[in-house]
């Protein structure tokens, strides 16, 4: 039984010993070498690596992007704060998106001569006589110089509309210049990309001004006389009887199939002059003109004149339908209109090319057949719809009354807003053409850098000391774990709980065996030590690539002019 417990304690089963720091302190001290060495080593590399890392300088500059109504933007601040800083972000991505983009950077890079950087050269001509085989060698480098930029570009939201755009390089005043250059570019391409699209809205106006002119004319024509048919089926009564509704129905048909016949001919021609013009073209001196109205109402006034004299008859004729309504009379007005149509197109339109005065002659004159056919088919549905309802008309003419009156409304606000918003974009248009009151401007312009910004060198020596003192402090940790032999006599009396009487010298194994023991002991050091060397070496070389950049070479004249 005392054998056994014996045992136990030999083998670390029996009472453990308390805590004693001096017999920690003693180890450490006993073994300093493992953390004396490992730490004057990862010191080492770390100022001899240091020194091959290049400095990294930093330029920044801060743009401000007005939002369109600063009132409105603050007004949602404080209502949405959460969406208003989505908006923010939202609008960070189209900014980011837009400095890096190739047509903004190739700007950049044709202003300072980038592409024509020899590192950027050489890699251009590898890839053109490898994976880019057939591609131009100028093309390649100009990807590799906008690729570069991009790596060592950043935009940062600022506050309230502001994004602050840094630019690092290991070169002071490189890194202001491009900074500079790619500043101002951006801003430039801003002010364009807004004016082309405040442009854009402005023709988009001009074209509905002229779309909703040219309707808002054709309402009140048929208002008008709608009006005057009214007075006169009024005085004459209706001339739609049980005797002549079908015949009636069957011409209604007929010329609203010829009605959206001719509509299609319409849009068609607005399409060509859309596309030969930029817009359609419309005049007042041509919707307003008194002869051209006269005319128009005429061979209107001789159609219904036919159509009621043959519903009266009643008689089925061998003519066509158009020939009996659209008579003689009605072709030789519709000829003079045309001629006086031609007539002012030629005076109003004179700058453009007789092809493109013929078309805009022809669009006119089917918008003529258009209201025509439609005062037609309005005055047949309303002769047919009375004698359905079998009323006096004026309830019916009521309603149709406020819907025509509706609709003149309806097209004379639009006509107002277009006009409007056509104004206010030429205005708006004017005043970024001047730069007057732009929506982007710089808010401050980048500086030269004094200090580099990275690498924090000591920061990084400290970790590297961390390093090499954690490694020391672990090697004695793992030399006293695997080390299971009694050190002192004071181990062996805690351990046993007995008292030593005496000592024996240790004996050796054999004749060498202490040498070999502590060749093998240093073998294994250097190993691990080597280790670490290699370890702490990769490190730095990693940290080295990191940090690094390709340096560009600038064009010397545009440097020249970007100096004060």
């Amino acid at each position: 039984m005392a054998n056994e417990e014996l045992l136990k304690e030999l083998l670390g089963g029996g009472k453990k010993s308390e805590f004693d720091l001096l017999a920690i302190l003693r180890i450490l001290w006993r073994k300093k070498h493992l953390v004396l060495i490992p730490l004057a080593l990862s010191w080492l590399i770390s100022t001899v690596g240091l020194q091959y890392i290049p400095p990294t300088y930093l330029s920044a500059s801060s743009v401000a992007i007005e939002s369109p109504s600063s009132f409105t933007r603050d007004l949602e601040r404080l209502l949405d704060e959460q969406g208003s800083r989505r908006q923010d972000v939202s609008e960070l991505g189209r900014v980011r998106a837009q400095i890096r983009e190739q047509e903004l950077l190739d700007e950049v890079i044709d202003y300072l001569g980038l592409d024509q950087t020899p590192i950027l050269r050489q890699r251009a001509h590898k890839l053109a006589e490898g994976p880019l085989a057939g591609e131009d060698v100028n093309d390649i480098a100009r990807r590799l110089a906008a690729e570069e930029i991009r790596q060592r570009l950043e935009v940062r939201l600022g506050s309230q509309g502001l994004y602050n755009i840094r630019v690092e390089s290991h070169d002071p005043v490189k890194a202001w210049i491009l900074c500079r250059v790619i500043t101002h570019k951006f801003v430039d391409s801003r002010r364009q990309w807004e004016l082309a699209e405040i442009t854009a809205k402005g023709d988009f106006s001009d074209e509905q001004v002229a779309i909703y002119k040219e309707r808002l004319h054709r309402a009140e024509t048929e208002l008008e006389r709608f009006q005057e048919a009214q007075q006169t089926t009024l005085a004459q009564g209706n001339p739609v009887n049980g005797a002549n509704v079908i015949l009636a129905e069957e011409v209604m048909r007929s010329y609203s199939q010829e009605l959206a016949d001719i509509e299609s001919q319409v849009n068609a021609a607005r399409t060509r002059l859309r596309e030969t013009l930029g817009l359609v073209p419309t005049s007042d001196r041509i919707l307003g003109n008194r002869d051209l109205r006269t005319l128009e109402n005429k061979q209107i006034h001789t159609m219904l004149q036919n159509l009621f004299s043959f519903l009266e008859t009643r008689i089925r004729r061998d003519e066509s339908l158009t020939e009996v309504i659209e008579d003689a009379s009605v072709g030789s007005d519709r000829q003079a209109y045309r001629e006086r149509l031609r007539e002012l197109a030629d005076g109003i339109y004179v700058q453009e090319s007789a092809m493109t005065r013929e078309l805009i002659t022809a669009y006119h004159y089917r918008l003529m057949l258009v209201r025509s056919f439609q005062e037609l088919v309005d005055t047949l549905e309303r002769y047919i719809g009375n004698f359905r309802e079998n009323l006096s008309g004026q309830p019916a003419y009521q309603a149709e009354l406020a819907r025509r009156q509706a609709e003149v409304n309806k097209y004379r606000e639009f006509l107002d807003a277009f006009q409007q918003q056509s104004t206010s974009a030429q205005i708006t248009r004017a005043i970024q053409a001047s730069q007057l009151a732009s929506r982007i401007e710089v808010r401050a312009e980048p500086v030269r850098p004094i200090r580099p910004i990275k690498p924090n060198k000591p920061r990084l020596q400290l970790v590297f000391l961390f390093l090499g003192l954690a490694t020391g402090l672990g090697l004695v940790l793992l030399t006293e774990m695997f080390n299971r032999s009694f050190t002192t006599v004071k181990d062996i009396e805690e351990t046993l709980g007995l008292p030593v009487l005496g000592t024996i010298p240790a004996l050796e194994k054999g004749p060498g065996q202490a040498k070999i023991h502590r060749r093998k002991n240093t073998l294994t050091w250097a190993i691990a030590m080597a280790l670490f060397v290699v370890v702490m070496a990769g490190m730095m070389y990693f940290l080295e690539g990191l940090y690094s950049r390709t340096e560009f070479t600038m064009d010397s004249q545009a440097v020249e002019e970007m100096m004060p």
